[in-house]
């Protein structure tokens, strides 16, 4: 009978699904709802065949995956997979299978939560609400704002189409992004990345991190950002070059919607916690459906291979 570990399970949505029923069908299912270290876990797994992975929690060398010598299939929630040594994986016969786009819906959502959370100074205004106050500022609109896009896959596509629907006027940038693309998602293709940020009045990140984007936003774009503009990041980091962010919010020019961070959580004395904007735990991916689309994608995935190897 097969084995199947699954890692990480922090939020017991494996364990509370009655779809993982499913996989008790075809196999053993052992569930760890906490972090255990690849050293102790490839013991733990010796035996196992099928290994699911939660997002980027727990990372696979070749070292690991040539010490699980039954494994022949992982899943891993998301599409990120820098955490799995890929090339190993395929030279050890193992199959990789991911969630491509079961994350959009909930980062695009997610993406125009900061940025009416900054324009319309939500938190701000909660928080005076509640202590007592009730001041009315002056809040912004979206409508007619250029919203500036990075990247135009899966997630950027529908930012764009929500941008639009406010009433936005949207223009985007990627480093494939050809000209045939943008117009079919009915945006206008900046000439280059700095010229993206010089239109935007929200600049919003919608990259992967690969080795040619990371730092992609640099101290030239971050400074070819009109004063005021928003800049919003629920992507990763890593895309971003760190200190010329912090360098230009020291002009106190600029805000940020930020879900990501280099380190998560920031240090309690990391000057981002003070950023002017709207901040969040990395949490854009995590919405109920999101859950529920990975585990059914994994158990139709797991269930195909299986029906495949006979």
């Amino acid at each position: 009978m097969h084995r199947i570990a699954i890692l990480d399970d922090w939020e017991h949505r494996w364990a509370d699904s009655s779809s993982t029923d499913r996989l008790r069908q075809h196999a053993l299912v052992e569930i760890f709802d906490h972090h255990v270290e690849a050293a102790e876990l490839t013991d733990r797994i010796y035996d196992v065949d099928i290994l699911i992975l939660n997002r980027e929690r727990t990372a696979l060398d070749a070292a690991a995956l040539r010490a699980l010598p039954n494994l022949r299939l992982i899943y891993n929630t998301g599409t990120g997979l820098p955490h799995l040594n890929t090339t190993a994986a395929q030279e050890l016969g193992i199959q990789v299978f991911s969630s491509p786009g079961a994350t959009a819906q909930s980062v695009a959502e997610h993406t125009f939560a900061l940025m009416l959370a900054a324009f319309h100074r939500i938190p701000q205004l909660d928080a005076d609400v509640r202590s007592g106050g009730f001041a009315r500022p002056i809040i912004r609109d979206l409508g007619r704002k250029t919203l500036a896009v990075l990247g135009l896959g899966t997630i950027g596509t529908r930012v764009a189409h929500i941008g639009q629907a406010f009433g936005m006027d949207v223009v985007a940038w990627g480093p494939t992004l050809t000209g045939a693309r943008a117009e079919a998602a009915g945006v206008r293709r900046a000439v280059s990345l700095v010229d993206l940020a010089r239109q935007a009045d929200i600049f919003s990140i919608h990259l992967r991190v690969v080795e040619r984007t990371i730092g992609i936003v640099d101290a030239t774009v971050i400074d070819a950002l009109r004063p005021h503009t928003l800049l919003i990041n629920t992507s990763r980091a890593k895309l971003v070059d760190r200190a010329a962010l912090l360098q230009r919010l020291t002009r106190g020019d600029l805000q940020v919607g930020l879900d990501v961070f280099d380190e998560e959580p920031p240090a309690l004395d990391d000057a981002i916690r003070s950023a002017p904007g709207v901040l969040t735990p990395h949490i854009a991916w995590m919405t109920d459906e999101t859950w529920d689309r990975f585990i059914r994608s994994g158990i139709d995935a797991i269930e195909s291979a299986l029906t495949r190897q006979g």
